[in-house]
């Protein structure tokens, strides 16, 4: 059962590859996120290129948007319960999906004899 998606959502998604629009958060949160995302670009317009890769190490508030629950139910509805503690590439593998006897999917970084 969908916690935050209907059904009808959820199937749109598994046909097209996308589901939109989605309300994940209130609007004034949404406009608190977008003031800060503002705020960075006017005061670092030469470091834009930083927000590709660890975002949430220059920009904190990133670290909170991505936990708001709105968005991590329509995330679980998707792509079902995800569980991520860390992870670490060492190698030209791909991680691989498994499930967790809980049922939980997690990713599995292969590690290689080389050290990173």
């Amino acid at each position: 059962m969908p916690l935050s998606l209907t059904p009808a959502q959820v199937e749109s998604f598994t046909r097209d590859g996308f589901v939109a629009p989605v309300r994940v958060m209130p609007a004034e949160r949404a406009a608190h996120y977008r003031r800060a995302l503002e705020s960075f670009e006017a005061n670092h317009p030469n470091d834009q290129i930083k927000l590709d890769q660890k975002a949430h190490m220059i920009c904190p508030w990133i670290t909170e948007m991505i936990r708001e629950p709105g968005l991590l139910d329509a995330t679980e509805d998707l792509l079902g319960r995800i569980c991520c503690a860390g992870a670490r590439r060492c190698g030209p593998r791909p991680p691989t999906a498994r499930r967790s006897p809980a049922g939980i999917k997690t990713l599995r970084t292969p590690t290689s004899s080389r050290s990173c």
